[in-house]
C-alpha cells in the first residue's frame, strides 16, 4: 500500500537575527491511509512545524515531503493552494469561524471555490453538520455556539471538501476535558466511517492515546514511537466513538 504521507529526512531551519534555528531535525515520518496518528511532545519539540509542513502551509529547508506519491515540498507556490483544497482539511486550536456566516454558511464556505451547486453544497455542509451532531445548530452563528460546537463545525468545515488527509494543529487546546473527548471521540468516529486520514497534533496525553499509533517528539526529531489503540477498535480513556 502506498504511503498516504511521507516525509524523508526533513529538517527546518529558522533565523533569528543571524542564528539559525533548527525546527525540525531530519525527521523521517510516514502516514498509511486511513490511520489516525497523533504526534505529541512539549512546546517548541517541533510538532506543529511537522505538520505544517506536511500541509504545504510550509516548507521544508532540506528533505522531502510526498502526499500519495506525489514529492509536493517543492512544487510551485501558485499550485499548492489547489492541493491543498482537494487533498488536506485543517482543524487548528483556534476555530477561525466567521462570525458574520450561520454554521452552514461556515462549513460552506470552502466549496465556494469548488465546481458543485449551491444545492449540493449545502446539502454535503448539511450532511457533515449532522455527522458531527449539529444538524439542529445550522441556523446558528458562532457567537450562539459553545467552544466544542464551533469546533465540530471546524471539523465539518475542514472535511466538507472530503480530502484524503486531516491535519489537526493542538484543535482541543482551549477546550474543557469533558469536551476535548467528546471532540476526539467524533474524529474518531469520522476516521472510521469515512476511511480518511487523520494526523493530530497534541500536548495532552489523554487525546494523543486516542490514537491507533502515537509518534513522539522532542527538540526536532522523533524520539520514538508509542503504541495506542491498535486497529481503531475501541476508543481510549472513555472516548466517545
Amino acid at each position: 500500500m502506498q504511503p498516504m504521507v511521507e516525509a524523508l529526512d526533513v529538517h527546518k531551519v529558522y533565523r533569528t537575527g543571524q542564528r539559525p534555528f533548527p525546527a525540525l531535525r531530519g525527521v523521517t515520518f510516514t502516514l498509511q491511509p486511513g490511520e489516525f496518528v497523533s504526534v505529541m511532545g512539549r512546546s517548541g519539540s517541533g510538532k506543529s512545524t511537522l505538520l505544517h509542513i506536511l500541509g504545504c502551509l510550509d516548507r521544508p529547508t532540506s528533505g522531502q515531503v510526498r502526499l500519495g506519491g506525489m514529492e509536493v515540498s517543492r512544487l510551485p507556490a501558485r499550485e499548492l493552494p489547489a492541493l491543498r483544497r482537494s487533498k488536506i482539511g485543517f482543524v487548528f486550536q483556534h476555530h477561525n469561524l466567521l462570525p458574520s456566516l450561520t454554521a452552514l454558511g461556515n462549513v460552506m464556505l470552502p466549496l465556494r471555490y469548488s465546481r458543485i451547486s449551491t444545492r449540493e453544497a449545502q446539502n454535503r455542509a448539511l450532511a457533515l453538520l449532522e455527522e458531527v451532531g449539529l444538524a439542529d445548530r445550522a441556523g446558528h452563528r458562532p457567537a450562539e455556539l459553545s467552544g466544542g460546537e464551533q469546533q465540530r463545525v471546524a471539523l465539518a468545515r475542514a472535511l466538507v471538501n472530503e480530502p484524503e488527509l486531516l491535519l489537526a494543529d493542538e484543535p482541543t487546546g482551549e477546550l474543557d476535558s469533558q469536551t476535548a473527548r467528546h471532540i476526539v471521540g467524533v474524529m474518531r468516529r469520522l476516521n472510521r466511517s469515512r476511511g480518511q486520514t487523520f494526523l493530530l497534533v497534541t500536548h495532552d496525553p489523554t487525546v494523543g492515546e486516542a490514537a491507533d499509533r502515537v509518534v513522539e517528539m522532542l527538540d526536532g526529531r522523533i524520539v520514538g514511537p508509542k503504541a495506542a489503540v491498535q486497529g481503531g477498535e475501541r476508543p481510549a480513556h472513555g472516548l466517545e466513538p
